[in-house]
């Protein structure tokens, strides 16, 4: 029966470790690598892939639930070895982020109307769903910003760094209809930056 094996692949949330459930990543922020995941493999190799990262699968589905950074860095750690693409994180975040990852500020960020507002309010209410990184608007202009993000209480995970690149790009996708903003990357701590 279908719904068995859904439920023979869901890690018992009494066996999660306490440290994979810090508030460091809100779990509507991971959403995207799940969605991403379960298009590419079907439902149930996801669920199996997320059993393998030692989280419940019902837990990492509630939108109001947060994991630390170390946890979201495993499972997209765990989604580049399954898709063995290395953009992977990047792709997912810009392909199957939506306006329900920014929740109510999600509906005040498209009514703003200009893609630069919306970056302005998503770097100052970034804590909403990351609290372990900090962000700054170092510059912004009618067509572009610059963003800096820095990760003074967590050592820098590249996947992590990519799928927010996803995200950043999938703004005016998701909020506007237009195309994916083009992200580059100036500097990473993940490469040795400061």
């Amino acid at each position: 029966n279908r719904q068995t094996i859904m439920t023979d692949i869901e890690f018992p949330i009494t066996q999660v470790p306490a440290q994979d459930t810090v508030m460091d990543v809100r779990c509507i922020a991971v959403r995207p690598c799940l969605d991403f995941m379960a298009d590419r493999f079907g439902q149930e190799k996801m669920r199996r892939i997320v059993y393998a990262t030692r989280m419940n699968y019902t837990y990492l589905r509630d939108d109001r639930n947060w994991v630390s950074y170390d946890y979201a860095g495993r499972l997209l750690r765990k989604l580049v070895e399954e898709t063995g693409d290395a953009m992977a994180p990047f792709h997912a975040a810009s392909l199957y982020s939506n306006r329900r990852t920014y929740k109510a500020v999600g509906l005040l960020l498209s009514r703003f109307g200009t893609p630069g507002m919306t970056y302005k309010v998503i770097v100052q209410f970034h804590s909403m769903w990351s609290r372990n990184c900090d962000w700054e608007m170092v510059d912004s202009s009618e067509n572009a910003c610059t963003i800096k993000i820095s990760y003074p209480r967590s050592k820098l995970d590249r996947n992590y760094c990519l799928a927010i690149q996803g995200f950043l790009a999938a703004v005016p996708k998701m909020f506007f209809g237009l195309p994916l903003a083009e992200v580059k990357e100036q500097a990473c701590a993940g490469d040795g930056a400061d």
